[in-house]
């Protein structure tokens, strides 16, 4: 679940848990989110630009040893 920053419309946001669907219903009613409108970037290379927003402040890139919305990571692939 997110707790802080939604990325995305598939971003889980909220729970229910309940002994019926009648105490389901009347729980998801009462469960207000309010949503503050972020900067979005939608071009991969302004995306890589530096101050450009960050899509997840807390990945810090290998490469730039700071946060970045660049994913650099090794990947090895063995054939055969």
């Amino acid at each position: 679940m997110k707790a802080n920053k939604v990325c995305s419309l598939r971003d889980e946001i909220a729970a229910v848990a309940a002994t019926d669907p009648e105490i389901a219903e009347e729980a998801l009613g009462l469960i207000q989110v309010e949503y503050e409108i972020l900067p979005a970037i939608f071009d991969p290379e302004e995306a890589m630009k530096e101050g450009s927003p960050l899509v997840h402040p807390e990945h810090i890139g290998r490469r730039e040893k700071k946060p970045t919305n660049v994913l650099n990571h090794t990947m090895e692939v063995h054939c055969g």
